[in-house]
Parts: structure tokens; sequence; C-alpha cells
């Protein structure tokens, strides 16, 4: 395991270079104006695996379609929205204080041709079909966090303080109020819409 500790890493720039960065550890480190996995092309994405954050933060960066494999996050502060472009997760966990995340089922932020997205789309349903679970924030307290793209059943959440609201249910009238009723504060706790997907199979 390499570990980096109080380290700032600035405009780091992965747009395609299929890197893989795993076995390595980040205590106290920021990253300033980096992309990961910045690409319209399956084939060329970064897979990121057993890597752990500890208390770090993301200002200015964003994450394109990595494959993110065995990856702890412990505490990351973010100076706007990080958005996550597609990224698949397979046994991801957030936790302790994480700033605001917004993970798009989109693969890019203008592209979203079928040329470009039905790659993703199949890779990512055929992964969420055969694992036990994606990602776990039970333990994570967000400032903002939207999830869309990875099915409800995949999340591990605490179901006292979180809530799931499935694309179907965003869609009708009065859910908000639902979540108040239980004694949840939709501005004070995870609130991810939409974590259903669809098949592009089907």
């Amino acid at each position: 395991m390499i570990e980096f500790r109080d380290r700032i890493f600035h405009s780091l720039d992965d747009r395609g270079d299929a890197l893989l960065l795993e076995n390595m550890s980040f205590e106290s480190c920021t990253f300033f104006n980096c992309n990961l996995s910045r690409t319209k092309e399956r084939d060329r994405r970064s897979v990121v695996r057993n890597i752990m954050l500890r208390n770090c933060e993301a200002n200015a960066c964003n994450v394109g379609p990595a494959i993110l494999e065995d990856v702890e996050i412990d505490g990351l502060s973010t100076s706007d929205l990080l958005i996550v472009w597609a990224a698949t997760f397979q046994r991801v966990t957030l936790r302790g204080s994480i700033g605001k995340i917004k993970i798009n089922q989109a693969a890019h932020f203008v592209d979203r041709t079928p040329q470009v997205q039905q790659p993703f789309d199949e890779h990512r349903v055929k992964l969420y079909s055969s694992i036990d679970w994606a990602l776990d924030i039970s333990r994570a307290r967000f400032r903002e966090f939207d999830a869309r793209g990875i099915p409800a059943r995949l999340f591990r959440i605490d179901p006292d303080s979180q809530a799931v609201v499935t694309r179907s249910r965003a869609l009708q009238e009065g859910w908000r109020a639902d979540i108040n009723d239980a004694g949840r504060e939709i501005g004070n706790v995870p609130l991810y819409s939409r974590p259903s997907y669809e098949n592009p199979a089907k």
C-alpha cells in the first residue's frame, strides 16, 4: 500500500488514459482542479481499486465514468458540487462528513447520444445484476447527495436517518411530506432520488 499524507495534487488530468490506480491511501490530502477518467469511450475508463481516502478535499474536480472497486472514503470536503459521470461502484463506502456529491447516469456532460451512452449503460446493467452491493452510505453525513443509475437494492443505508426515493416515487406528489412525517429533515440527510435505472436491453 502506497501512502500519501498532507499532499496537494494539482491539475491531474486523466482524459481517457485507462489508468489502473490501486493499493493507495491518502490522508489529509487536497485535490485541486483534477479530472479522473473523463472519457466518452467505455474501453478507455480508468480503474480505481483498493483505495482509501481519509479527511481529504476535492476542489473543482470531476470524476468521469471510472470503475470504482473496494474504495473507502472517510471524510471528504468539496468546494462545490462534485459531479461523478456514470462511474460504476462495487463495494464503495462513504462515511463521516461528506460534502456535495451528485452521481449522474450520463457518461458525458454534453454528448448524450446513444452511440456514447449505450456502451456505458450496458456495462452498468450487467455489473449491477451480478453484485451484492455497490455503495454503503449508512455512516455518511452529507451536505448534499443525489445518485442516479444505481439500483436502490445495492445501497447500504441507515433507515433511521436516510431515505431512498425511487424514480416512480419521485414522479408522484407528496413524497417529501412523507419523509418529513417519518422524522427526517430533508435538508440534513442524504436524499438520493431516482436510484433505479432503465435497462437498455429491454
